[in-house]
């Protein structure tokens, strides 16, 4: 089963409210608001500062507010911040060795189911979300 962390989760939270609210926005509020630790928020807003798909402003006036169009930032880049890649299974996870690979007629059939489950998450944006 593929299943995402609290950061990949959080951060899709943090980057939707952000986008609703079109302006700078203090993460205080939104912690408060979605019900989000603050300090676990920060740090991973700082990650998407980091990756480019927020901007910051200090002051009273201040908080986060998205860098870049609600279209055009894909799931799939939100969890390559956060994520070592999309993988059904760890042998799909890039350079795991499998002492049993020599012999595994499966491997072929993970990674084709792999590859459509990263094409799917690709397609949506976080424009997405907001519908």
């Amino acid at each position: 089963m593929v299943v995402f962390s609290t950061k990949s989760d959080y951060s899709v939270i943090i980057l939707v409210e952000l986008a609703k609210n079109r302006g700078f926005t203090s993460l205080g509020k939104l912690a408060k608001k979605r019900r989000l630790p603050y300090r676990y928020i920060s740090r991973i807003a700082g990650e998407l500062k980091k990756a480019g798909f927020i901007e910051s402003k200090e002051g009273v006036t201040g908080g986060y507010i998205l860098a870049k169009e609600p279209k055009d930032i894909s799931a799939l880049d939100i969890l390559k911040v956060f994520e070592e890649g999309v993988n059904a299974t760890k042998c799909m996870v890039h350079g795991a060795s499998c002492p049993r690979e020599s012999v595994c007629s499966e491997r072929s059939r993970w990674h084709a189911m792999n590859q459509q489950i990263v094409d799917v998450v690709g397609k949506y944006t976080l424009a997405d979300f907001l519908e």
